[in-house]
């Protein structure tokens, strides 16, 4: 990564872990007719970050983790965990064409991705068979067998797996 790809994800991470000290139980985000505070974001992307940190350790590949979403509790959460782990990100729109996405995936070398429920409609497909081994999470999903039927060759994480709130202490790359 540039000095400049550093500084852009320190301050984005950065601002939104100020705002988190400053208002923690003030309203972060409002999607899906929900509203979640800055501690209940910061919680559920920490998860997610800690899970980047103990799965997806490859020195010599691209430090991205791509999001597979769009406009969701998992989908902000993803961009804030792969900032909060030190990742670039990696936007995969479900609305776009398969080929596409899995061109972009493909190109980024991610090894991790973060999938909310729009999401899982084209993971099948986008994941074709001799897609390489990666790390898809699942933060709206509670269990894993039938995720693990479906995708054998990846390992799977759910919310019921992640990390209790707190464990993952957020470095910011300098």
């Amino acid at each position: 990564m540039t000095k400049h790809s550093n500084t852009a994800r320190s301050w984005l991470a950065g601002g939104f872990l100020e705002s988190r000290k400053r208002f923690a139980d003030r309203i972060a985000l409002e999607v899906e007719g929900k509203t979640y505070t800055y501690d209940q974001l910061h919680q559920i992307s920490a998860a997610i970050a800690d899970n980047l940190n103990r799965q997806v350790n490859y020195p010599d590949e691209p430090q991205l983790t791509a999001v597979l979403g769009a406009r969701s509790l998992s989908a902000y959460a993803g961009i804030l965990g792969a900032l909060f782990r030190g990742h670039g990100y990696v936007p995969l729109n479900p609305a776009f064409p398969v080929e596409r996405t899995r061109q972009m995936l493909q190109r980024s070398g991610c090894r991790a991705l973060v999938v909310d429920t729009s999401g899982e409609q084209i993971l099948a497909e986008l994941l074709s068979p001799g897609f390489q081994p990666m790390t898809l999470i699942f933060p709206e999903h509670q269990d894993k067998t039938a995720l693990k039927n479906t995708y054998p060759h990846h390992c799977i994480i759910t919310a019921d797996e992640m990390t209790a709130p707190g464990d993952f202490d957020v470095t910011l790359p300098d």
